[in-house]
Formats: C-alpha cells, structure tokens, sequence
C-alpha cells in the first residue's frame, strides 16, 4: 500500500498487489486501515532536523494493525524501537531494507513475536 498523489500512482502502478491510495482525511483513514491486512510496516524515515522532533506513532499505528514494523535507524524510532524485540532498525540502506522484508516475510514465527512484544508494551 502507497498513499500520494498522481505522480505516486504512475510510478507504482505497474507493481503487482500494490493498492495506491490518495491521501484522506485523517479519520477515514484511521478507519479503512483495518479492514485491510498487513503483515509488514516500513517507516523510512529521513535523518532531518523536522523529523528528529516527531513521534513514533508509526510504531503504535503497525502494532494495531498486527504488523511487524521496519523502521529508520534515526529520530523519532532510534531510542525507542527496540531492535529486534519490538520491532527492526536499519541504517537507510535499500539492500538491507529488502533482505529484512524478506526475512520477515519468510519467517512468520518472527513477524508474530515482533508484533506480540509491541502489543505487550502498548499494554
């Protein structure tokens, strides 16, 4: 799933099993998310000044919506994502990115137990 404008749907559209959509208020998509499945979240995430004053809600979002996510090893995640517990860290590096997509793709018993440390510390 991709979400963005014109531009994204025509760079995305030729990719199997790729749902784009176009961004939405706030609620709808709050609500439309779960009704989809989802097994593996990315959040890249680049190293900025804007970025670093985020919060991690990515982490919160993923583990509501049972996936195992992957995230940038940078601010907001870096200090509180708890690699390979609660969740991935990675340097932004697409080779890394893709082998750990595949690992977690392959190995559902990981997936499962990342998602189930996230949902334990969520409470």
């Amino acid at each position: 799933m991709v979400i963005g404008d014109r531009q994204v749907k025509t760079r995305f559209a030729d990719l199997p099993r790729c749902l784009i959509l176009h961004s939405m208020p706030w609620p709808t998509y709050r609500d439309m998310l779960p009704a989809l499945p989802h097994h593996i979240g990315l959040a890249p995430l680049r190293p900025t000044d804007f970025n670093a004053t985020r919060s991690p809600t990515r982490f919160f979002d993923f583990t509501r919506l049972g996936a195992a996510g992957i995230y940038s090893d940078a601010e907001p995640y870096r200090g509180f994502i708890r690699d390979g517990k609660d969740g991935c860290l990675l340097p932004d590096d697409p080779l890394l990115w893709s082998d750990k997509i595949i690992e977690l793709a392959q190995r559902p018993e990981l997936r499962a137990r990342i998602v189930a440390e996230a949902s334990n510390r969520c409470g």
